[in-house]
């Protein structure tokens, strides 16, 4: 349940549209259901939004030569999502704990063999079976960009095509010449309320004792800070080994 409710405000924002597409089964966590890029490029921008998605648009408004309103895109759904201008899909401190895992999976995407790095870029990549679909979701402050590569026909295998490997480095090509690298500045992401970091224990994630070997830094939404103490390191957590009881005159009678 708890699933399906994410994939209500992520991606099926009518309650028609949700009991058309989602399917109760346990492959959902792994994505077996269809999403076209452009819900994908939606969905992901929430990373970048502070938890929020804005309907997507074409056009964003046509004037005339008195700068009166012809066409107003904003206002209408152009893609036909069945979703409202704006919907908080999730909190700002999750948000921003999903934003520095996708940066670190960001660096292994392939952008770079496009030409393209940077600390600020949000990825994910995306392979499905028998290489049919290769995927690459960027997600940068003011643009989220969805890249598919694959066949109308889902039986064709892309021989060993990867998302890192095809969809990452043309992401990195088309990022690298439309200038929205060199726009990027150090504030541009702004999460509210922030997540909090919290010095644990490297091995059991909870707030460390005197005798944890070793600690680290992580962030976590407020829902999910740690509040118990590592009980897996002690004084003396050394395992020895339990020896038999030594016979007695009994055991000989």
């Amino acid at each position: 349940d708890r699933i399906g409710e994410q994939f209500h405000k992520f991606f099926f924002h009518s309650d028609s549209e949700f009991s058309k597409r989602f399917r109760q089964e346990q492959g959902v966590a792994i994505g077996i259901l269809e999403m076209s890029p452009i819900e994908m490029a939606s969905a992901y921008s929430a990373f970048a939004n502070n938890g929020i998605i804005k309907r997507p648009y074409l056009i964003r408004r046509i004037l005339n030569s008195s700068g009166k309103v012809l066409y107003d895109g904003i206002g209408k759904d152009e893609f036909n999502l069945n979703m409202p201008t704006e919907v908080k899909a999730i909190s700002g401190d999750a948000a921003e704990v999903i934003a520095s895992m996708m940066v670190d999976s960001a660096k292994y995407g392939g952008t770079g063999r496009g030409g393209f790095t940077s600390s600020k870029l949000l990825g994910k990549t995306g392979t499905t079976n028998k290489y049919r679909d290769a995927w690459f979701i960027g997600v940068l402050p003011h643009l989220s960009t969805a890249i598919w590569i694959g066949f109308d026909n889902p039986a064709v295998s892309m021989n060993r095509g990867t998302g890192a490997g095809t969809a990452g480095p043309l992401y990195g090509r088309i990022i690298k010449h439309s200038g929205e690298a060199a726009q990027l500045t150090a504030d541009d992401y702004v999460f509210d309320p922030h997540a909090k970091t919290v010095t644990v224990c490297a091995d059991t994630g909870l707030l460390p004792n005197r005798y944890c070997p070793r600690t680290k830094s992580e962030i976590f939404a407020e829902a999910g800070v740690p509040h118990e103490t590592c009980e897996k390191h002690g004084k003396d957590t050394t395992e020895r080994p339990t020896l038999p009881d030594l016979p007695t005159d009994s055991d000989f009678n």
